[in-house]
């Protein structure tokens, strides 16, 4: 019989060991075999997110409106983890274990260390959300004391902040204290408890990891963007005309959004595991679309950026015209014919090759 504790320790982190790990018997049901397709599915979804991201991020840099911002470099740290969690962390931590196989397992000294480099980035990307509907709330509810949280110096905590919250929660399972994560016999890293079995524990060390890691920053997260967007519908109401109280909500629209998204990538393992468990365990496509959601939610992101969100439109859209400006080849202009010193057109500048390329790249 399969492990609870590790069928939700690994649906949550991404690890596949539970669905091909060895039961009791010592032997593996052949049908619990992960699709090739799936990996790669999984891949492009990251691969795509990924360039996604570095996308957003540059439109970030260059369009003045989203630099204007007062949570700009708190946005911009919120997409560059997300960059990532799709470029590092789920390759690393799902898709090459998988695509290897139990042949070419994970040394033991990857999986122990893991918590640290790889999963400490997921926790301080939900943190960093918060942090910036935090901020967020406090823009939109208390605008005169806003002003004490522009400074470089309250910006830099906040940035900090989720990384020592991240760290903190990545300390436990790395100094094996109630976690840890070991090689499973899939060859990939798997969370398991350090705890026995029949422990009389008030609180099992996966519940903290699950509240701290996940839950409680989501919820702060949630109610912050749901007092936002009510706040700033009513300030619309009586500033019709006001661009900051619309981009305000815009922006705060589009990162609820993303919130409500990643709600539904994240909470349906947990859920399933509570009340689903014998379909849950007895079907692999279930497991397989569950962690795909978790594994690949962030990959789906910049969807919602460049949908919902007209100042990132208008960013890459800018973005996207001054890479293709100086792609383009320089064109030659012929050189205008003299004439005498007393006709009209000698009088007009001559226009260069540079000049016109200028041009063209303002317009």
């Amino acid at each position: 019989m399969l492990n609870l504790s590790d069928y939700y320790l690994s649906s949550k982190n991404g690890t596949f060991s539970s669905i091909l790990s060895d039961n009791n018997n010592g032997t593996r049901p052949a049908d619990q075999v992960i699709p090739f397709y799936w990996t790669i599915l999984l891949l492009l979804v990251n691969v795509c997110g990924a360039i996604g991201s570095a996308i957003l991020l540059l439109a970030i840099a260059i369009h003045k409106p989203l630099r204007r911002s007062s949570s700009c470099a708190l946005l911009a740290h919120c997409i560059a983890l997300d960059l990532y969690a799709t470029a590092i962390a789920v390759p690393v931590s799902v898709i090459v274990p998988t695509l290897l196989g139990p042949a070419h397992p994970l040394p033991n000294p990857f999986c122990k260390y893991s918590p640290l480099f790889v999963y400490a980035a997921i926790f301080a990307a939900t943190w960093a959300s918060t942090i910036l509907a935090l901020n967020r709330l406090v823009a939109a509810i208390l605008p005169r004391q806003f002003a004490h949280f522009r400074g470089p110096r309250a910006k830099a905590s906040m940035l900090i902040i989720p990384w020592i919250a991240a760290a903190i929660i990545a300390l436990f399972p790395t100094a094996e204290l109630g976690l840890k994560m070991v090689r499973g016999a899939s060859g990939a890293c798997t969370w398991t408890t350090t705890t026995a079995s029949n422990s009389t524990t008030a609180v099992s060390p996966i519940t903290v990891n699950a509240v701290f890691g996940t839950y409680l920053p989501l919820t702060v997260t949630g109610m912050c963007y749901t007092l936002v967007l009510v706040k700033t519908a009513l300030d619309l109401r009586r500033r019709r005309g006001s661009r900051v109280l619309q981009r305000r909500l815009e922006l705060s629209r589009t990162l609820f959004l993303s919130l409500v998204w990643e709600c539904l990538a994240l909470l349906p393992s947990p859920i399933a595991l509570a009340f689903f468990q014998k379909a849950y365990f007895e079907n692999l496509t279930f497991q397989l679309v569950l962690r795909f959601l978790y594994n690949g939610f962030r990959g789906v992101n910049p969807l919602f950026f460049w949908t919902s969100s007209r100042l990132f439109q208008a960013g890459t859209k800018e973005l996207l015209t001054e890479v293709c400006g100086k792609c383009r080849p320089k064109t030659q202009v012929a050189p205008m014919p003299r004439h005498s010193v007393g006709s009209t057109s000698a009088r007009v500048p001559a226009v260069s090759a540079d000049s016109t390329v200028s041009a063209e790249g303002r317009n």
